[in-house]
C-alpha cells in the first residue's frame, strides 16, 4: 500500500483562521494612536467606522469558523475577511510608523536639511495618501459586512463552544502551563526496539551495507523509535560513525551528501560539486563502520538510488542504513544499494496510549484519581487508533481543562464510533487541538507554515519573528514581549505542536522541530497566505504574506517570481551561500521596491559585499538577519529603520564598525554582533538604545572597550562578552543595570573602570560568571560588596588572578582576604579557580556546596593543601599546575577519612611535579583518570575504566610506563599521547583483559608493540597516530607487528604529518585551498591582535 501525502487528506480540514487577525487590528485601532497625527476629520470618521465594523465581525467569527468546515461559501468569505484584515493592519502600521518618524525628527532636529514637499515624509502628502487607503479599506469591510448577512451568523453562547471562548482572548496571557514534556520514556516499543537492535548488532555483519526500512503511518512513532536506537550506548560503541539525515519529500542528492559531510566534519561543508563530496565520503565510509539514518523518506525511484550506489559499494563490512517512511515501495528502491529488511510498525496498545495521554492530560495526582475524568479519558484513548501522536495531542488538549463537563463536551466533538482509521483520524485530532487554542496561539502556530518541513526552529529566533509580525500581545501584562513569547512557545510545546526539543547549556529549550502532520495542518490553514517556494513554483498568489526560499542545490528557482507577492510581510532565504546563480544586490534592489510592507527579512549567508542604501525604504521592518555576510560597512540609512526590533550581524567577520547613528533605532531590542572580529569599538550612540534587552558582542576578539554610559541601557538583560579577549575593562555604572541576567565576564579595573562592588545589586545574573583581574582588588572588604552569595541563579563561577609576577607578602595576604569574602551561593554547580597567588584556600571551600559537580583549580603554585571534603555531588575534578602539593592526603578528606568523593567519575592531574600520593580508595566511582606530567605519582586505582597518560613539553619526559598497569583489570580504554621519550610499552599490558580501545599518538621513539597485545581478545579498536616507526611495523599483512594486531576488528593508523599533508593536497586540492585562505586570514588577524597589545 502506498500512502498519499497528508496534504491531500488535510484539505477537507482547512479552515481560514480570521479571528486572530481581526482581533489584532481591533486592539491596534482601540489604542487611538492614529488620533495623534492631526488627520482630516473624514479620516477620523472612517477609522471609527472601521473599528466598529471589525468589532461587529469579531463577535460572530467563532460561529463562522465552525460552520465554514462544511460551507464552502463561508470559507471564501472568511478568506476575504482575513485578507482585508491583514491589509488593514498594514495601514494601521503606516500610522504607527509615521508617528514614530515624527518623534525621531523632533528628537534629532536635523537643521539645515530641507524636506522635499512631495516626499513620502511630508505630513501633507502623508495625510492625502493615508486618507485614500483608509477609505478603501473601510469600503471593503462595508461589503464584507453585507455578505455576512447571507450566512445567518450569530454570537456563540452554547456550552461546548464556551469552552473554546474561555480558551481564547479571555484567558490571561500569563496563565500557568504544564511542564515541558521532553519524552522521558518511550511506551510500548520494547519489542520493536529489540528487533531493530538485533538487526544493527547481530545481522549481516559480513556484508558491506544492509538496510532496515521502518514503515508505518504518520504519527505512529517511526522517528521516535529510530532516535531511541540511534542514541543507544551500545550502538555508539558498535559504529565508529553515525549520521542522521532528515530527507523529507524532496530527495536531493547534493543536500543529502552535504548533510553527511557536515556531521562527519563537525562544521559546514565547503564542497561544491558532487564528485568532490562523493570522493570525501567514499574515503571515510570504506574505512569505518557507520550507521546512517534517513528519516522521513518518500522517494522510491530506483534511478535516484542508483546515484548513491557507488558511495556505499565499498562501505566497511557491517555498515547499516535505517530508513523511516510511510511509503512501503521505498524498500524496493533502496534495494539497489544493499540488502533490505522491512519492519512494519504497528499502533500502540490502548494501555500504552493511556500512559502517553495521562502524562500530559493531568496536572496533579488528584486530577488523575478523578474517576469520571479517567473514564472519559479512556473513551478518548479508544479513538486514537494506537497512534502516539494522537494520544499526546489529545492529552495536551485536555490538560487545559479540569472539569468533567469540559472533558465531556470535547469528547462529543469526535465522530460517533471513533475516529477514522489512519492519518485522517490523527489530522482530525490535530485540528481539534488547534480549534481549542487561544487566538494568540493560533497565529503563532500557523506562522510556522512559512518554514519547510523538518525545519529546526531556533526558539529565540522564532519568538523574534513572532514579535516582528505583531503576534505577541503584551497589552494586559507587565511582562516584556520576549517572556510572553516564551510562554506562547511553552504552551504550544505542551500541547504537542512542537517536538524533539534540544536544550541549551542552561537547560532551557533551544531548538525544536514540528511533526510533518502538524506542519500539514498549519499549511492547510494558511493556504496560499504562506508559501515555501520550490524549483517548480510557477507563480505566487497575490495574497501571499509569508514566503521562504529553501535553496537546495538541484533547484532552479526563478527569483523574479517572488516580486509578484507585493503584500509580503516575511521573507526568509535559507542557505543563500550556495546561490551562485543569484545576484543578491539586484534582489535587494527589487525587494525594497516591491516588498514595502515587509516586517521580517532574513538574508543570512547573503554573500553581498555591500548593503544597499535603499534598505531604509523597508520602514516597517522589525527583524533583519544579515549574518554571515562579507560586507565591511553598513549604510547609514539602516539607522532610519525606526521600527527595527532585531538586528543580527553575527559572523560578519569583515565588518569593521557600526554606523554612529545606530542610536536612532529606538525600538531595537536585540543586537547580535558576535564573531565580528574586526570591530574594535562600539559607537557612543548605542547607549541611547533604551529598549535594548540583548547586546551580544561575544567572540569580538578585537573589541577594546564598551562605550561609557552603558548604564543608560536600563532594560538591558543580556550582555554577552564571552571571549572578548582584548577587552581591558568594563565602564563604570554597570551595577545600575539591575535587570541584567547574562554577564559571562566581569573585569575588575585597576583604575577608571568597574570595581568589584558594581556586582552588588546584579543578583538576577544566571548561568556563568567569570571575574577576572582579582589582583586589582586592594581591600578585602570591597570583595564582600560583590555579594556573590545573593546570586542564587548562578551555577558556574570562575575566579581569576594574575599570577605572573612574584607577589609580596602583603599581596598574598590581600589575595587570601579577598578570596575568603567571595563565597558564592550553595546552588553553584561548577567552580573554577585560576592563578590564585595565596598559600591557603578559603574556609568556605568545604562541603557547603551540595550541588557542585565540577571543580577546577589551575596555576595555584603556592597552595600546599587542598579543600576539605567530603564533596557528595562532585563528578569532575581537575587539578593543574599545583606545584607545591605533595600529597592529596587526609586534609582533603576531612575528619576521619572515609569516602570523600562518592560521586567522582573523572579526575585530571596535570603538571604536578611534586605530587607523590593520593588516596584512590576515597573515589569508589572513579572511572576516568588523566595523568600528565606527574612523574612522582605511582598509585592508580584498580577500578579505572579510562586512563590517559601524557606529558607537557615543560616537564621531564618519562621513558617508561609504570609496571603497575598490570593491576588495572577493569580498564576499558587506554590513551597514551605526547610521550616523545617513550621507547617501549610494558609486556604487562597483556593483563588488561577488559581493554576495548587503545589509542597511541605522538610517540615518535616507540619502536614496536609488545607481544602480549595479541592476547587481548576484548580489544576492538586500535588507533595509532603520528608514530612513524609503528606505522611501518603495523602495515597490513606485511608489517613485523601485524600478527600482534590482526585480530583487532577496527584499526586506524594515521601517517606522518608530511605524508598526510601531501596526500590531502593531491586528493583534495579544493579543500586545501579553502583551508589556506582561512589560515592566512586568521594569522593576519592574530598578528594585528598581538601588535595592539
Amino acid at each position: 500500500m502506498v500512502l498519499q501525502s497528508s496534504s491531500g487528506i488535510m484539505a477537507e480540514f482547512a479552515v481560514t483562521a480570521a479571528s486572530p487577525v481581526v482581533k489584532m487590528v481591533v486592539e491596534k485601532l482601540a489604542s487611538g494612536l492614529w488620533k495623534e497625527l492631526g488627520l482630516e476629520r473624514s479620516v477620523y470618521t472612517d477609522m471609527e467606522k472601521l473599528q466598529s465594523k471589525l468589532s461587529m465581525i469579531q463577535n460572530v467569527l467563532d460561529d463562522a469558523e465552525k460552520k465554514s468546515i462544511t460551507n464552502k461559501a463561508l470559507q471564501g468569505w472568511l478568506k476575504k475577511l482575513k485578507d482585508a484584515a491583514l491589509d488593514a493592519d498594514d495601514v494601521v502600521d503606516e500610522f504607527q510608523t509615521e508617528a514614530l518618524r515624527r518623534r525621531m525628527e523632533r528628537y534629532d532636529r536635523m537643521t539645515g536639511k530641507v524636506r522635499d514637499f512631495f516626499s513620502s515624509n511630508n505630513p501633507i502628502a502623508f495625510r492625502y495618501k493615508i486618507g485614500g487607503k483608509i477609505r478603501e479599506i473601510r469600503e471593503r469591510f462595508d461589503e464584507i459586512v453585507k455578505e455576512n448577512k447571507d450566512f445567518d451568523l450569530m454570537v456563540i453562547k452554547s456550552d461546548s463552544d464556551s469552552i473554546k471562548n474561555k480558551s481564547d482572548s479571555d484567558r490571561p496571557v500569563d496563565r500557568e502551563t504544564t511542564s515541558l514534556v521532553i519524552e522521558p520514556k518511550i511506551y510500548g516499543r520494547d519489542e520493536d526496539e529489540k528487533q531493530v537492535m538485533e538487526f544493527l548488532v547481530d545481522r549481516d555483519n559480513d556484508k558491506n551495507i544492509s538496510i532496515l526500512t521502518i514503515v508505518g503511518l504518520g504519527g505512529i512513532g517511526k522517528t521516535t523509535l529510530a532516535q531511541s536506537v540511534y542514541n543507544n550506548e551500545r550502538i555508539k560503541e558498535q559504529f565508529e560513525l553515525r549520521m542522521w539525515v532528515c530527507v523529507g519529500e524532496t530527495f536531493d542528492v547534493k543536500m543529502f551528501l552535504r548533510s553527511m559531510i557536515e556531521q562527519l566534519k563537525g562544521e559546514q561543508s565547503i564542497f561544491s560539486n558532487l564528485q568532490t563530496m562523493s570522493t570525501f565520503l567514499d574515503e571515510k565510509l570504506r574505512t569505518k563502520r557507520f550507521l546512517l539514518v534517513l528519516d522521513d523518506l518518500w522517494n522510491d525511484k530506483e534511478s535516484e538510488w542508483e546515484k548513491l550506489k557507488p558511495l556505499f559499494i565499498h562501505a566497511k563490512l557491517g555498515s547499516k542504513i535505517i530508513l523511516t517512511t510511510r511509503v512501503e515501495t521505498v524498500a524496493s528502491g533502496a534495494s539497489t544499494i544493499g540488502t533490505v529488511s522491512v519492519h512494519q510498525l504497528q499502533g500502540l496498545q490502548d494501555e500504552d496510549c493511556w500512559c502517553l495521554f495521562k502524562q500530559r492530560a493531568f496536572r496533579s495526582e488528584r486530577e488523575e484519581d478523578n474517576r469520571e475524568l479517567e473514564k472519559i479519558g479512556w473513551e478518548i484513548i479508544k479513538k486514537c487508533g494506537g497512534l502516539p501522536l494522537a494520544a499526546k495531542a489529545l492529552g495536551s488538549l485536555m490538560n487545559s481543562y479540569t472539569k468533567v463537563q469540559e472533558w465531556s463536551a470535547i469528547c462529543k466533538d469526535f465522530e460517533v464510533g471513533g475516529l477514522p482509521i489512519g492519518e485522517a483520524g490523527i489530522l482530525h485530532v490535530l485540528k481539534l487541538s488547534y480549534d481549542h487554542l487561544p487566538s494568540h496561539l493560533k497565529r503563532c502556530f500557523t506562522y510556522c507554515s512559512v518554514f519547510p518541513k523538518d525545519h529546526e526552529f531556533e526558539i529565540t529566533r522564532l519568538i523574534q519573528l513572532w514579535m516582528a509580525e505583531g503576534l505577541i500581545d503584551t497589552s494586559r501584562t507587565s511582562q516584556n514581549a520576549e517572556d510572553v513569547g516564551k510562554q506562547y512557545f511553552d504552551n504550544l510545546l505542551s500541547r504537542s505542536f512542537f517536538q524533539d526539543v534540544q536544550m541549551d547549556e542552561y537547560n532551557d529549550p533551544w531548538i525544536c522541530k514540528m511533526h510533518d502532520l502538524v506542519h500539514d495542518l498549519a499549511c492547510s490553514i494558511t493556504e496560499d497566505e504562506a508559501l515555501v517556494m520550490k524549483g517548480d513554483t510557477k507563480g505566487i498568489s497575490h495574497g501571499c504574506r509569508y514566503l521562504s526560499i529553501p535553496y537546495s542545490s538541484g533547484s532552479s528557482i526563478d527569483f523574479k517570481t517572488t516580486y509578484e507577492a507585493k503584500k509580503l510581510r516575511s521573507l526568509v532565504l535559507f542557505k543563500a551561500e550556495y546561490r551562485s546563480n543569484v545576484d543578491v544586490d539586484e534582489f535587494i534592489f527589487n525587494a525594497t521596491k516591491t516588498f514595502t510592507q515587509l516586517r521580517a527579512l532574513d538574508l543570512n549567508y547573503g554573500g553581498f559585499v555591500k548593503l544597499s542604501n535603499r534598505i531604509s525604504i523597508l520602514k516597517h521592518l522589525r527583524f533583519i538577519d544579515l549574518s554571515f555576510a562579507p560586507f565591511t560597512t553598513l549604510p547609514a540609512s539602516i539607522t532610519r529603520l525606526y521600527n527595527l526590533q532585531t538586528l543580527n550581524l553575527s559572523h560578519s567577520e569583515m565588518l569593521k564598525e557600526l554606523p554612529e547613528g545606530i542610536g536612532n533605532l529606538c525600538n531595537l531590542r536585540y543586537m547580535d554582533i558576535s564573531w565580528c572580529w574586526e570591530i574594535t569599538t562600539l559607537p557612543t550612540s548605542i547607549t541611547r538604545l533604551s529598549s535594548l534587552q540583548t547586546l551580544n558582542p561575544s567572540h569580538c576578539w578585537m573589541l577594546k572597550e564598551l562605550p561609557e554610559g552603558i548604564n543608560n541601557l536600563g532594560n538591558l538583560r543580556h550582555l554577552d562578552i564571552t571571549d572578548c579577549f582584548h577587552l581591558a575593562c568594563i565602564p563604570r555604572g554597570l551595577g545600575r543595570l539591575s535587570n541584567l541576567e547574562t554577564l559571562p565576564m566581569f573585569i575588575v579595573a585597576q583604575e577608571n573602570g568597574c570595581t568589584i562592588a558594581e556586582l552588588q545589586h546584579l543578583n538576577s545574573i544566571h548561568g556563568s560568571l567569570e571575574i577576572k583581574n582579582l589582583h586589582h582588588v586592594k581591600d578585602p572588604d570591597e570583595a564582600m560588596q560583590a555579594n556573590l552569595r545573593a546570586k542564587t541563579r548562578l551555577n558556574r563561577l570562575s575566579l581569576g588572578w594574575n599570577g605572573i609576577h612574584e607577589p609580596s607578602s602583603t599581596e598574598v595576604e590581600v589575595a587570601e582576604g579577598v578570596f575568603e569574602r567571595l563565597q558564592p551561593h550553595h546552588n553553584l554547580e561548577k567552580l573554577e579557580i585560576y592563578s590564585y597567588i595565596g598559600t591557603r584556600l578559603p574556609n568556605w571551600m568545604s562541603p557547603s556546596f551540595p550541588n557542585l559537580v565540577e571543580l577546577t583549580m589551575g596555576n595555584l603554585k603556592r597552595c600546599e593543601h587542598l579543600p576539605l571534603g567530603p564533596w557528595p555531588s562532585l563528578k569532575n575534578l581537575k587539578l593543574r599546575k599545583m606545584h607545591a602539593v605533595r600529597r592529596i592526603g587526609e586534609e582533603f578528606y576531612g575528619d576521619g577519612g572515609g569516602i570523600t568523593f562518592p560521586s567522582l567519575e573523572d579526575l585530571t592531574l596535570e603538571d604536578m611535579p611534586n605530587l607523590e600520593k593520593w588516596h584512590a580508595e576515597s573515589c569508589p566511582r572513579l572511572t576516568k583518570l588523566e595523568i600528565s606530567s606527574c612523574p612522582k605519582l605511582v598509585v592508580i586505582p584498580c577500578s579505572m575504566e579510562t586512563l590517559t597518560i601524557r606529558s607537557s613539553n615543560e616537564m621531564p619526559q618519562p621513558t617508561m610506563l609504570p609496571d603497575g598497569l598490570r593491576h588495572l583489570t577493569a580498564l576499558r580504554q587506554l590513551n597514551l599521547s605526547n610521550l616523545p621519550q617513550l621507547k617501549m610499552l610494558p609486556d604487562s599490558l597483556q593483563h588488561l583483559t577488559a581493554l576495548q580501545r587503545l589509542e597511541i599518538s605522538y610517540l615518535p621513539q616507540l619502536a614496536m608493540l609488545p607481544d602480549g597485545l595479541q592476547h587481548l581478545t576484548a580489544l576492538q579498536y586500535l588507533n595509532i597516530g603520528f608514530c612513524p616507526q609503528l606505522e611501518r611495523r603495523c602495515k597490513r599483512e606485511t608489517g613485523e607487528d601485524w600478527h600482534k594486531i590482526a585480530h583487532i576488528p577496527h584499526i586506524s593508523i594515521w601517517p606522518s604529518i608530511r605524508e598526510e599533508e601531501d596526500r590531502r593536497e593531491e586528493e583534495n586540492r579544493e579543500e586545501m585551498n579553502e583551508i589556506r585562505t582561512f589560515a592566512a586570514k586568521f594569522l593576519a588577524f592574530v598578528h594585528r591582535l598581538f601588535s595592539c597589545i
